[in-house]
């Protein structure tokens, strides 16, 4: 059981690595396609480009967007699924000799 739970978190923190990987891949990808985009903008302006041009450069830009918001989300989702691997909620525990279990650490508001 325990070797299980040592396996998931080394499951997710691999996941996760692969993770920042892909993330910085698709951040370099979106920049990459906006930066055509853009001069594909300015080829049309100087007519050296037509619309359907314009259009694929557009579509390429989304596309890459897309894949941006997936990386993200694949993030998110591995992110929480090491909080679970790790058993969840040690941040909410009180700490060893609060005499008033139900209350908890509060952040103070920050002062003016």
């Amino acid at each position: 059981m325990v070797l299980t739970a040592f396996r998931n978190v080394a499951d997710t923190l691999r996941s996760l690595e692969n993770d920042a990987v892909t993330f910085k891949a698709a951040v370099d990808a979106e920049r990459a396609a906006r930066l055509s985009l853009d001069i594909t903008h300015r080829r049309m302006a100087a007519g050296d480009a037509g619309i359907l041009d314009v259009l694929t450069a557009e579509s390429t830009y989304r596309a890459a967007l897309n894949t941006l918001v997936l990386a993200r989300a694949a993030r998110y989702s591995d992110t929480a699924a090491l909080f679970q691997a790790l058993g969840g909620g040690w941040w909410n525990r009180d700490a060893a000799g609060n005499p008033d279990l139900a209350r908890r650490a509060a952040c103070k508001p920050p002062s003016k």
